[in-house]
């Protein structure tokens, strides 16, 4: 199986990250307030792919430079808390995926490459693991056409 990469992109220090903000909300609204901050993540899996060629992707179609970032394999949160990665079904139609293929082309990148496409949150805050899988189902996830993991990152 050729090697997997993960592509986190997400918004730089300073910069707002309304995906996040809107979870946040969400979150507050479903009367979980043990949540200080939700972060989001853009997420990608892209195998098939040189690293020369999966950069040049991040730079030129996967990254707003003025106001995200990305990184390569390595989530790029730290400090205490829950990183939840969610993902399309397999069979679950991904446009995004889709789209990313078709503008790699006029990158001149060979189109070998397969990708899906995800959403990372960092949730900071006193959760237990049945609040946070409560929270996962009600706010960041829906279960007929995700999967998730989630993990405590220190």
């Amino acid at each position: 199986m050729p090697p997997e990469h993960k592509i986190y992109v997400t918004y730089r220090e300073g910069a707002r990250d309304p995906q996040g903000l809107l979870k946040y909300r969400e979150m507050m609204d479903l009367g979980v307030s043990s949540i200080s901050e939700v972060k989001s993540a853009s997420t990608y899996r892209i195998r098939n792919i040189t690293m020369d060629a999966l950069k040049k992707l991040c730079k030129e179609l996967l990254v707003d430079p003025i106001l995200q970032k990305y990184a390569i394999d390595i989530p790029p949160f730290r400090g205490g808390g829950w990183l939840v990665e969610v993902w399309l079904k397999p069979g679950v139609a991904d446009p995004v995926s889709e789209t990313i293929k078709d503008a790699a082309r006029f990158l001149d990148l060979s189109p070998t490459f397969t990708v899906s496409s995800g959403m990372t949150y960092f949730l900071v805050g006193e959760l237990t693991e049945n609040t946070l899988k409560w929270v996962i189902r009600k706010s960041l996830a829906n279960p007929i056409i995700h999967t998730y993991e989630y993990r405590w990152l220190e």
